[in-house]
């Protein structure tokens, strides 16, 4: 898409939060101005994310999200 992150955080316990602190982008990629990204492994070890953005001009807002949950194989 055009877009180099770089991010600042913590870790605790089984939760990653991170917020941009950096943003390059390419000419033709959108306008994205800052990201926030929360991971965590969840209720029988599923790991749920979930990425707010700030880009076109909006404020941070929920972007996407999900649950994964293992394979036993």
């Amino acid at each position: 898409t055009g877009i180099a992150e770089v991010y600042d955080g913590e870790v605790v316990f089984r939760k990653v939060e991170i917020r941009t602190i950096g943003i390059g982008r390419t000419p033709t990629a959108k306008e994205v101005t800052g990201l926030h990204r929360l991971y965590g492994i969840v209720e029988d070890g599923d790991l749920a994310y979930a990425v707010d953005m700030k880009a076109v001009g909006q404020d941070l807002q929920p972007h996407f999200s999900a649950k994964l949950r293992p394979v036993s194989g």
